[in-house]
């Protein structure tokens, strides 16, 4: 019996122990518990919500093109064309020879160093080509920046250049500043550095990075040069990282069309100049048949007496060098 009695506080001891034990272990259950919640939601949950914020945005990013075109137009040049034949007194009253005249032709300008020397001993180029500006504007619709990783010219399509009628403007002043040129008759038609007026043979995006993101917007500049008797149409377009499907520049939903000079073995039917760019240099008379192209280039006052021939001498005309020559 007093072996018995003995054990007893022992064993309360024991539970009481054992109790005590299991309050702490509890007591760290209820503590640690909501610690671990708290660290999960500092630490943890804004990080999942910025992920699945990212996904959402990168989702929605792609589901969209990563940029808009708004289209501006062009600008080239007085001299243009007519597909039919048009008489003298039509090109006189006609007054549109802005760059909004869809038969409005760009710059002459020399072409691949083809020249050639005329009987007084002479050189001058023996085809020219047709230098315009191109103006649009990329408006970023992405949450991302979307980097641009080329941009090139898609030609459509290429058909043979000679009007019926052409009514000739010689060249004045130094062409605008751009941001890139393409040669459409070129064997690479990736947009190129310029050099001033002059198209490079260097990759224009190797030399300026370019990116947008949501209503960002870039303007362009673009030099287009349009090979001798040639008339293109074509498409830009701009391929960004992460988009399979490139940004088309056009003219609203049309092709964007370039034509050159005609050619010498080619000619147009009629070529006319305006009667001012030629001695005594007056406005008072209807403009003057010309032999494209010698015969219609650049007047040397010394050489040339004025006549009432309806066409020009080629012996009165000859052409000046227009600026620095492309280094191809």
């Amino acid at each position: 019996m007093g072996s018995e009695n003995s054990l007893e506080p022992v064993s309360k001891k024991k539970k009481w122990r054992e109790r005590k034990k299991g309050f702490w272990n509890n007591l760290k259950v209820i503590i640690i518990i909501p610690a671990v919640a708290v660290l999960i939601g500092i630490f943890f949950v804004p990080g999942l919500a910025e992920i699945n914020n990212r996904k959402a945005i990168e989702k929605a990013d792609a589901a969209v093109a990563p940029a808009e075109v708004i289209f501006q137009g062009w600008e080239k040049w007085g001299s243009r064309f007519h597909e039919e034949e048009v008489p003298v007194d039509v090109l006189t009253k006609d007054k549109d020879i802005l760059s909004s005249s869809p038969n409005a032709i760009g710059m002459p300008v020399s072409y691949y160093g083809q020249f050639q020397y005329d009987s007084d001993g002479d050189w001058h180029d023996a085809n020219l080509a047709a230098k315009s500006q191109l103006f649009f504007t990329l408006k970023g619709t992405t949450e991302r920046p979307a980097v641009v990783k080329e941009i090139r010219a898609v030609i459509e399509k290429t058909e043979h250049f000679s009007p019926e009628t052409f009514y000739f403007l010689m060249p004045q002043g130094d062409s605008p500043r751009t941001e890139f040129g393409i040669d459409l008759g070129g064997p690479d038609l990736e947009a190129k550095q310029m050099n001033y007026s002059v198209i490079t043979d260097r990759r224009y995006l190797s030399v300026n990075g370019s990116s947008l993101s949501a209503n960002e917007t870039t303007q362009y500049n673009v030099t287009i040069l349009a090979p001798p008797g040639k008339k293109i149409s074509f498409h830009l377009e701009f391929t960004f990282e992460g988009y399979s499907k490139p940004v088309r520049v056009n003219d609203n939903g049309s092709s964007l069309v370039a034509v050159g000079y005609p050619t010498q073995a080619s000619p147009p039917l009629h070529t006319y100049l305006p009667a001012a760019q030629l001695p005594p240099y007056t406005h008072d008379r209807p403009p003057l048949e010309c032999h494209w192209q010698v015969g219609c280039l650049s007047p040397d006052p010394e050489d040339c007496v004025p006549t009432q021939e309806p066409v020009v001498s080629a012996a009165c005309l000859r052409l000046e060098v227009m600026g620095e020559l492309p280094s191809w």
